[in-house]
């Protein structure tokens, strides 16, 4: 299963069975469901975590725990993690250490039932979501949910590692963080039929893993990453983009005009326009990639988890990723990718080439000379921005006007822009509408 906590863009879904599902400021809720179904273990890792503004996590711990499930946790040492001081005392739990020679204890996995003799029962919850405010209501978010005996074994053996033992205390002097721990688990996995990798950083080399991601890329490229500092990662889009791959890219952190991030030069440079910044509030937190999405003879994949692409996280910080290799898990993911790439400013050109029955959006003539009219309907009076891109994602014009509930027209006088194939956006609030247009 997979879960976004921002908007989606279903009309990319490749079936209505498989449109993406928004958990809007609920992620805390449905994990707690989780929680509160577990019939005998729970064992988790947390960057940060606390019950403020958010539905109290801590109390369905401690719920679970007074009926009988074994419960254990890491977390990291360097955060407040305000939700374990009410944490029952008797629940096992340690923190990372903050000593220079570690970087932070970042990931994020919860393993339901992992030694249960029903392979059904077992659960494994990853994604990019720490327990915190803004984490579940503000920043954007992924989950990704496996049911497999498999995985939770090998998740299980890194957790066993963190903690120092396989009881139910942990043992500090056997406790192993970061640089200390061991490529001690499997990596390649058959779930439903569908091929799944995973890795823990730093010791399994997950920057190769990543590169090796990118580069497998034959026709389409779609990257959504809080941070990407590693410049071997930035030419390798580069060079796929260069290769006629077709790229995009969004990043939450471009560095600053005094310490300029120099993997958004690479990418910028090669991407010109498929390449943006996060604007829209909150931390775009997510972190990963869809490849060939479009191309279901090429493998399409998704690469996720907790790494951000950095130094730290590929050689000091304990992360985990996993890699789907699924056209229906990528297409969902396409969906959340479109509809953050579009709202920040950017043009995939995945359009409507039939009216949409709640907001119909038309362009006539079509073809047309440059001047057409625009046919739009809006719920609501709302501004309005008319723009044209063209194949790049370049835009080559913008207007504004002031659109009224029921049925809107429009006039566009393109005369002066080349012949060729375009792309119409009306954006209206939340409401984006793409058209596609030939002047001719």
């Amino acid at each position: 299963k997979v879960y976004f906590n921002r908007s989606v863009d279903t009309l990319q879904s490749n079936s209505p069975a498989n449109n993406a599902i928004v958990l809007a400021s609920a992620i805390d809720d449905t994990l707690i469901a989780y929680i509160n179904r577990a019939k005998y273990t729970i064992d988790f890792t947390i960057y940060n975590f606390d019950n403020n503004n958010i539905s109290n996590i801590t109390a369905a711990l401690n719920a679970a725990h007074a009926r009988g499930v074994k419960i254990r946790a890491v977390y990291d040492g360097g955060q407040s993690n305000l939700g374990f001081n009410n944490l029952d005392v008797a629940i096992g739990r340690i923190a990372s250490p903050t000593s220079s020679a570690y970087g932070i204890m970042h990931s994020k996995f919860v393993i339901f039932d992992g030694n249960s003799a029903d392979p059904n029962d077992c659960i494994l919850w990853t994604g990019s979501a720490n327990w915190t405010d803004n984490q579940i209501n503000t920043d954007n978010q992924n989950v990704i949910i496996f049911q497999d005996q498999t995985m939770c074994h090998s998740y299980k053996l890194e957790f066993n590692e963190l903690f120092g033992d396989t009881g139910l205390q942990p043992n500090a002097a056997n406790a192993k963080f970061g640089p200390d721990k061991k490529d001690n688990t499997a990596h390649e996995f058959l779930v439903g039929g569908r091929r799944v990798e995973q890795y823990f950083s730093p010791t399994d080399g997950v920057n190769t893993q990543i590169l090796k991601t990118l580069n497998s890329a034959n026709t389409d490229m779609e990257v959504e990453i809080m941070i990407m500092t590693r410049t071997d990662l930035g030419y390798a889009i580069a060079n796929r983009k260069q290769a006629g791959v077709n790229c995009y890219f969004l990043t939450n952190d471009t560095g600053s005009t005094i310490t300029p991030n120099i993997s958004w030069t690479i990418v910028r440079s090669a991407l010109g326009a498929k390449a943006k910044k996060y604007n829209q509030g909150g931390i775009m937190h997510s972190k990963y990639v869809i490849v060939d999405q479009s191309n279901p003879a090429s493998d399409p994949l998704v690469l996720t988890g907790s790494h951000n692409w950095s130094n730290g996280a590929d050689q000091k910080n304990d992360e985990n990723t996993v890699i789907v290799h699924d056209a229906n898990i990528a297409n969902k993911y396409y969906q959340e990718y479109v509809q953050r790439f579009n709202l920040n400013g950017g043009l995939i050109l995945a359009v409507e080439n039939s009216p949409n029955v709640s907001v119909p959006f038309h362009a006539y003539p079509n073809p047309s000379n440059g001047e057409f009219q625009l046919l739009y309907a809006l719920d609501k009076v709302a501004s309005c921005k008319i723009e044209i891109f063209d194949l790049e994602g370049k835009k080559v014009y913008t207007s504004a006007t002031a659109g009224k509930s029921g049925i809107n027209e429009y006039i566009v006088d393109g005369k002066n822009l080349a012949k060729g194939m375009y792309v119409v956006r009306l954006s209206a609030g939340s409401v984006i509408k793409n058209q596609k247009l030939v002047i001719e």
